[in-house]
């Protein structure tokens, strides 16, 4: 027996506990029982199957089980189990089967040759077809073979599933076998033909489901033999093929019906033998094979408005390199905005269609519009491609028309339908019309409106339901399980679909024909065409197999062989003579900018310009509000408006010595790399380094505003050599002068004179965090009524809609605030009424953690208004610490509120104590009241209790510094005093840091500079590297709140939230497990740290970016886990050192499984919630 492979059984139950107990004790006592039995019970009738769930959580020889509220069919049930077990050899069983004593030995055995991947006890298939199948409710598969092709095709009907499985198991070349094992089925349900079974919502009694499924079942079954026929290779390659799949959106991770069709494709392609690699935007992926014999450019530039893309000089020259397939989708590829709104009629230099274009409206899927037209610069591409791909007739003319001089040869594919799926099924339509795909301006949301009113309507599948809500029209059901589409196409009377631009082919409308909807269309969702039902499936089932496709890819790489031997890259072009000499220590610079529109970047670009002595030529991609300011400036020589791809050949043609690059997160890096390639310097000004797209090679050098930006950077390893200069933000003074009166612009603004006023000003965009503004301004309006007045100041993002500025907007209405009375919208504004709004404001609110240093706060603090934010990486390199000054009161609400924010900070503070009062002893400042890490300011100063009547120091300072409290000289113009510094260094009391406090009342006293001070401590007898290691500590920048004492216990901070445990009712027994923790350790404390889970992830990835780690995370939700991968520690050291206490064996080895990503083992899965919910849709 040991020889013999472990097995995980199986069994669906479905009503009777005693069919399980009888499975249960059979597998037990068999001459090979199993490493584990897994039960899956699927609901009977309307009540809960009682009777079997107390027989499995009271029978201990069952490893596992699971119940499912509603029938959901044995294909889901199986599948589920084959998912949650352990073992490679699995074996599934119907709790109505029994078996002989050898059965699963024999089962197993069948395993032997690696090549097989079913066992079955009966034979299925049709008479005389040489491809072996299993049938029946006993069978055995490989786990690896599951996870490989995938399990049962839960669409399909009862008594085919096994069968459809079978032949696609052959199709991927595993072999089935069959083994006299004895077995019966006793068929339980079968016997009761006239019970009532509930099955996916519906209810049947046995006898009229099968004969509903019998023929479904023999139609299924001969239409995948007819497609497994078809897709044996009819005529082999005459080699294999290395090629290169290149398309935005991965077919792999993303289930549209154009990623469908190239997952066909690409599938299709392997089984005929070729080596294919993906490489896609999303997820992002570069697998380019070296040496290819040809590329396959799948809808590039798809999702339009997104803001990564390929870069089109990249891809121009991986075309130039290796013969390439054009193939797209839709027409993104020869439009930026993706829907041909001009009907093709373009010059090919300027977009044709209105900026008042419905496309732009409400609710319109296109956020900015793009003013030019890349379809000329596109068709480079399409003009010298080896073979074009359409998916119909409609689909090239419609390129035809707006690419008239691409003529290549073409291949004709229509998409993958999937006849196995979308079929009559004979259901009861219980639905008046639905709807399937993006609900948009776009896809015809309008005209369905228009014709379809008073009518009932479902919307399904991806999208937003922003125009459904906002016009309360039809209802959205989100996004379907795609095996659940033809079930649910099956039950509607019509399909509707009205797009507002012609589609290319309307899978949708296909999918929903053959599942016998009666259609509602328009002139540009016609592809049924006057085609019958016969025609139609004649026109799917040539597209199943691919093989034309495959034929012509296969015949244009042999072709091309020989015009194209090994990739080439384009040559550098030469430096051309200068126009003009200009004086050594003077050059012409080449600076870039998204576009010349009001922004920090663009500020920033214009003050670098106004300060510099060396001329400059503007590029940008097009004109904005600030190309005036840009023209006055004595130094710009020209503005240039062009693509990206064309600026280094512009640059150097213009003589410029080199490049500045004044860039963000997603600014393409084109211009640098051909700058380089053009041999010119590239200097990168690089903001929000929070994702850096750039790369070393990129730039010379490397310019940032914050040292924050430089920590990012250089955590990442590709970065530790680069040169990277921390150039702080700058102002010019200038554009502060003659700011509107604040009087002025309340009056304007209609803004009560009474009220102190809360603003911000930035882009209206989620990153900016503007729903976090107004919950603050709720929660604000909620403590001070109507004291306080807001505006949310800015213009809306390119990157978003008017539906956006609605959302936030209802979001006011819900927070209790009232739109007009309580909070306003200022809108766009040019640079000098947006600086006097800022002006007009009392406190300056911006909490976001988007920003490397914010240009906004320069702003505001620079006009005087105090300025809260969040604790974002970017204020540490400015705000390093919260000082409490010259208090006078007899109450200590100052230093506590000072703590409290230093607390939620995270950064240090620091006390002047002001008037020394008895109310508020100065040895409970420095015992109690700071925390280690906070410091006291002129700790020298008179009226500090430090000398007893004898001249001994007093004890308390050695304490208050032990707890972590640091003194500091601050001297100032007469806060020193030599009889307190003197004793005080002479008996073992140094200061921590020494500075000056130096001011204009201070810098002509008793304090003269740096170095006057550091010789009275010379003076004092502190020897010379004392002090200048002194004067270290005050010029290193204080990142770390609380420096750590050799003596300070370890603090283990849990931070919770990106799962389970932040609610309010969750904290309380997690803090009592600190408590009773911390009790019981002096060496080692934990703290729990709670973040909402709306907010956690973003929280984490802050403190991480800013060196702020915590050690445990967790509970973590699946998305977490795997989202930031990257993140998470290698346990796997420590599991095997504390393995014998961990007791290992306690935990499922599946569970285990899921927390190791590659190499690494990321936790222990101490406790695991299932990732998958079964939903009764009636």
């Amino acid at each position: 027996m040991s020889h013999l492979p472990e097995y995980s059984l199986i069994v669906a139950a479905y009503k009777s506990a005693a069919n399980i107990r009888t499975v249960v004790e059979q597998a037990c006592i068999s001459t090979l029982p199993p490493k584990e039995i897994i039960v899956l019970i699927n609901h009977y009738r309307d009540e809960p199957t009682n009777e079997i769930l107390q027989y499995v959580q009271q029978e201990p020889r069952i490893t596992r089980w699971n119940y499912f509220s509603q029938n959901v069919g044995v294909a889901t049930a199986w599948n589920f189990g084959m998912h949650t077990s352990t073992t490679e050899h699995l074996v599934i069983i119907n709790d109505d089967c029994q078996i002989g004593p050898d059965t699963y030995r024999q089962m197993v055995q069948g395993f032997s040759d690696p090549e097989v991947g079913i066992v079955g006890v009966i034979a299925g298939g049709e008479p005389g077809d040489a491809r072996v199948t299993a049938q029946g409710f006993l069978l055995a598969y490989r786990r690896s073979m599951i996870m490989r092709i995938g399990g049962y095709d839960e669409a399909a009907s009862p008594l085919a599933h096994e069968q459809e499985l079978g032949l696609r198991a052959w199709a991927n070349g595993y072999r089935t076998v069959i083994v006299p094992a004895p077995w019966q089925h006793v068929h339980d349900i079968s016997n009761h033909p006239d019970d009532e079974i509930l099955y996916l919502g519906r209810k049947f009694i046995p006898k009229e489901f099968q004969k509903v499924t019998e023929p479904i079942c023999q139609e299924l079954v001969a239409e995948h033999n007819r497609k497994i026929l078809s897709a044996s290779i009819k005529t082999r390659p005459s080699r294999k093929l290395k090629i290169n799949f290149v398309a935005h959106l991965s077919p792999f991770h993303h289930g549209g019906g154009g990623e469908q069709v190239t997952r066909r494709f690409i599938e299709t392609g392997k089984n005929r033998g070729h080596e294919i690699s993906i490489t896609s935007v999303s997820p992002s992926q570069n697998q380019i094979l070296p040496g290819a014999d040809i590329n396959l450019f799948w809808d590039l530039f798809n999702c339009p408005t997104e803001p990564n893309h390929f870069n089109f000089a990249d891809v121009l020259a991986l075309s130039q390199s290796t013969p390439y397939v054009m193939g797209a989708n839709a027409y993104e590829d020869i439009c930026l905005l993706g829907t041909l709104p001009c009907n093709a009629q373009t010059d090919g230099k300027v977009c044709s269609v209105r900026n008042d274009h419905p496309t732009f409206g409400i609710g319109g899927v296109y956020r900015s519009h793009p003013q030019r037209c890349v379809a000329m610069e596109r068709a480079q591409l399409w003009q010298n491609c080896a073979l074009s791909v359409f998916v119909s007739q409609r689909h090239l003319q419609q390129f035809q028309k707006i690419l008239p001089t691409v003529n290549n040869p073409f291949v004709m594919t229509p998409p993958i339908t999937g006849l196995d799926r979308f079929y009559n099924m004979n259901l009861p339509r219980d639905l008046d019309v639905v709807c399937y795909g993006g609900h948009l301006e776009y896809k015809g949301f309008y005209n369905l409106m228009q014709r379809l009113q008073g009518r009932e309507v479902i919307f399904f599948g991806g999208g937003s339901d922003e125009l459904i809500r906002q016009y309360n029209f039809g209802k959205h059901i989100g996004k379907i399980n795609y095996h659940e589409v033809p079930r649910l196409l099956n039950r509607a009377k019509h399909f509707a679909h009205l797009p507002r631009w012609p589609e290319p082919f309307g899978l949708t409308t296909i999918q929903a024909y053959l599942c016998g909807c009666e259609l509602i269309l328009n002139e540009n969702s016609d592809v049924i065409g006057g085609r019958n039902e016969q025609e139609i499936r004649r026109l799917a089932a040539e597209s199943e197999n691919c093989e034309d496709f495959w034929l012509k890819i296969e015949e244009s790489a042999e072709s091309t062989k020989k015009i194209v031997s090994k990739p080439s890259i384009p040559s550098a072009h030469p430096k051309p003579t200068k126009a003009s000499p200009r004086p050594a220590s003077k050059l012409l610079i080449a600076a870039t900018s998204f576009d010349l529109g009001w922004g920090g970047i663009q500020i920033q670009t214009l003050n670098h310009i106004r300060a510099s002595k060396h001329d400059f030529i503007i590029f940008a991609d097009s004109p904005g509000g600030m190309s005036t300011l840009f023209e006055d400036l004595p130094n710009v020589k020209q503005i240039v408006y062009c693509e990206d791809s064309a600026i280094a050949e512009k640059a150097r043609a213009l003589g410029a010595d080199l490049m500045l690059n004044h860039s963000v997160n997603h600014t393409s890096r084109t211009s640098a790399r051909d700058a380089k390639r053009l041999e010119l310097p590239v200097v990168l000004f690089h903001y929000c380094c929070f994702q850096p797209v750039y790369k070393p090679e990129d730039a010379d050098v490397i310019l940032t505003e914050s040292h924050s930006n430089e920590r990012i950077m250089r955590q990442n390893a590709l970065f530790a050599d680069t040169e990277i200069e921390v150039l702080p933000l700058c102002l010019d003074f200038n554009d502060f002068k003659e700011l509107t009166p604040a009087a002025e612009i309340k009056q304007r603004m209609r803004i009560p004179m009474d009220r102190i006023v809360v603003g911000r000003f930035g882009r209206l965009e989620p990153c900016k965090y503007p729903h976090e503004f107004i919950l603050a301004a709720a929660a604000l309006k909620y403590h001070y009524k109507d004291k306080l007045f807001f505006i949310l100041g800015g213009r809306l993002s390119q990157f978003e809609n008017e539906s956006y500025l609605l959302s936030l907007q209802e979001l006011i209405r819900k927070t209790g605030l009232t739109l007009n009375e309580d909070i306003i919208f200022s809108g766009e504004m040019s640079e000098r009424d947006k600086l006097s709004l800022v002006n007009a404001m009392d406190i300056y609110l911006y909490p976001t953690t988007q920003e490397g240093y914010c240009m906004s706060f320069l702003e505001a603090m620079y006009l005087g208004k105090p300025v809260v934010s969040y604790d974002n990486f970017a204020n540490r390199d400015t705000i390093v610490g919260i000082k409490v000054a010259h208090y006078s009161g007899p109450d200590w609400t100052p230093v506590e509120r000072g703590v409290e924010a230093g607390t939620l900070a995270n950064i240090p503070v620091m006390i002047d104590f002001g008037q020394f009062r008895p109310e508020r002893p100065f040895q409970e400042l420095v015992l109690k009241k700071l925390r280690p890490g906070d410091i006291y300011t002129h700790a020298f100063y008179v009226p500090v209790p430090m000398l007893d009547d004898n001249g001994r120091l007093l004890p308390y300072l050695f304490e208050a510094r032990k707890r972590g409290v640091l003194f500091d000289v601050g001297h100032g113009g007469a806060a020193f005093e030599f009889r307190q510094a003197v004793p005080a260094v002479k008996q073992g009391f140094p200061p921590d840091v020494i500075s000056t406090d130096i001011h204009s009342g201070s810098i002509n006293a008793g304090m003269k500079d740096q170095l006057n001070v550091m010789s009275k401590f010379l003076k004092k007898g502190l020897p010379v590297l004392v002090i200048v290691a002194l004067l270290v500590v005050a010029l290193l920048p204080s990142n770390d709140a609380k420096p750590a004492k050799a003596q300070d216990p370890v603090t283990i901070r849990i931070f919770v939230g990106v799962g389970t445990g932040y609610l309010p009712e969750q904290q309380a027994a997690q803090v009592a497990l600190a408590d009773q923790w911390n009790a019981a350790h002096e060496d080692i404390k934990i703290e729990f740290e709670f973040h909402d889970n709306e907010t956690a992830r973003d929280e984490l990835l802050t403190q991480v970016s800013g060196g702020d780690v915590p050690a445990i995370v967790g509970p973590a939700g699946v998305r977490t886990v795997f989202e930031v991968s990257d993140l998470w520690a290698d346990v796997t050291s420590y599991i095997e050192r504390d393995a014998e206490e961990l007791n290992l064996d306690d935990f499922d080895a599946t569970s285990f499984g899921l927390y190791q990503l590659g190499e690494r083992q990321i936790a222990i899965p101490l406790g695991v919630y299932p990732s998958f919910v079964y939903v009764n849709e009636t």
